[in-house]
């Protein structure tokens, strides 16, 4: 006998949908510094993993992705000062899924994000 236990919840579904969609964006676009495990790397690129400001205001990030950034940033406690290139090319619902992915990824719990 097979038992299979299927969410009946759309917002659940929809969440996964978004989270699977998400990983992809985030693999292609976002690995080469933040790194598989979302720890970043060493002093050079902050971690988006149970960060203090991705967490802090899930927005925020969402236009530093779009837009960039240069400058100091504090995560964690840690000050980083590698520029962040625009994103900008991504389309609003890979945007969505990204940001999805990205705070219910590793030690992150987030929500669902839509376009």
């Amino acid at each position: 006998m097979f038992i299979a236990l299927v969410s009946c919840d759309e917002a659940d579904r929809k969440k996964q949908q978004y989270i699977s969609y998400g990983r992809l964006v985030y693999q292609k676009q976002c690995t080469n510094c933040h790194q598989d495990d979302g720890n970043g790397y060493e002093q050079l690129y902050p971690p988006i993993n149970n960060s203090d400001y991705l967490n802090g205001d899930p927005f925020r990030s969402l236009c530093l992705i779009v837009n960039g950034a240069r400058g100091e940033m504090v995560v964690n406690g840690k000050t980083y000062n590698q520029p962040m290139p625009e994103f900008s090319h991504l389309k609003a619902d890979e945007l969505a899924k990204l940001l999805t992915y990205i705070t219910n990824a590793w030690d992150n719990n987030g929500r669902l994000y839509t376009d």
